[in-house]
């Protein structure tokens, strides 16, 4: 069973290095992107498909990709994006901004902005509302 979720990790657009301009002493990103369909690096709701292979065979890696999601917690990133769900259901265009101080990312980017460097790039929900609201 283990070895069939391996694919995962080398199928949908993995990348593993370092971000241009980072500190080449820091170690080495890893992440996979949750499909081309959906291009996110590190969906955190969907990440449970590759992380049994990384936590058994590469820990190191996952705890690393754990720390990134962790160190993202404490700051606040004010840029305002387009909420799309809510500006479907209201039929007027409703703003978020794209990560609450305190909230864990959906997701740690995508390939078409600075992945790892702007993170939480979903905006179907509003991430920082865990309790069902639609407000």
């Amino acid at each position: 069973m283990l070895f069939n979720e391996t694919y995962v990790l080398a199928d949908g657009g993995s990348f593993w290095g370092r971000p241009v301009g980072s500190d080449p002493k820091l170690p080495a990103v890893y992440s996979f992107m949750e499909c081309y369909d959906y291009p996110y690096y590190e969906t955190l709701d969907v990440r449970f498909y590759g992380s049994m292979p990384l936590i058994k065979f590469w820990p190191d890696i996952e705890k690393n990709v754990m720390r990134e999601f962790a160190d993202t917690v404490p700051h606040e990133y004010n840029e305002k994006m387009i909420w799309i769900w809510k500006s479907l259901q209201t039929r007027t265009t409703n703003f978020k901004i794209r990560k609450s101080k305190g909230a864990v990312p959906h997701d740690l980017g995508v390939p078409n902005e600075d992945p790892f460097m702007q993170i939480n790039q979903f905006s179907w929900q509003d991430t920082k509302r865990l309790e069902g609201s639609q407000s």
